[in-house]
């Protein structure tokens, strides 16, 4: 009976895979305690974008941000989003990721270049997410 020399490459893959997945985080920005939006670059005609994230959604409860219907971070238990919008209106929305909650409500917001906009994603009482 042949015996198969995959074995002694399985300890390698999986440490190839390990560091693959690792440095996935270590390149999200999502994953610092404030994280920069990629979405608008910082230049003179910029505002900022603050969003908070209130603990009593839940610990493994992981809220998405969306900026004009694209998404532009994750925010995890104990984090805040720190990010650049243009000048001009944008719609801003979040998602939680759990059942819990079922919908978001969209925001509209008229940036102005140098004004901080800073929001909290909170429930609404009624399964609803919202930035307030």
């Amino acid at each position: 009976m042949k015996i198969s020399n995959y074995r002694k490459f399985n300890p390698v893959i999986l440490v190839i895979a390990c560091i693959s997945f690792l440095s996935g985080f270590a390149a999200n920005p999502a994953m610092s305690a404030e994280a920069h939006s990629s979405h608008a670059q910082p230049d003179k005609g910029a505002g900022t974008l603050i969003i908070r994230r209130i603990p009593n959604l839940g610990n493994n409860v992981t809220v998405v941000v969306y900026v004009d219907g694209a998404s532009v971070a994750n925010i995890s238990y104990g984090r805040t989003y720190r990010g650049s919008l243009s000048a001009g209106r944008h719609v801003l929305s979040v998602r939680a990721l759990a059942p819990r909650w079922r919908t978001s409500l969209d925001r509209t917001v008229d940036v102005q270049s140098g004004q901080t906009y800073n929001f909290t994603a909170v429930g609404d009482g009624s399964g609803n997410l919202i930035l307030q």
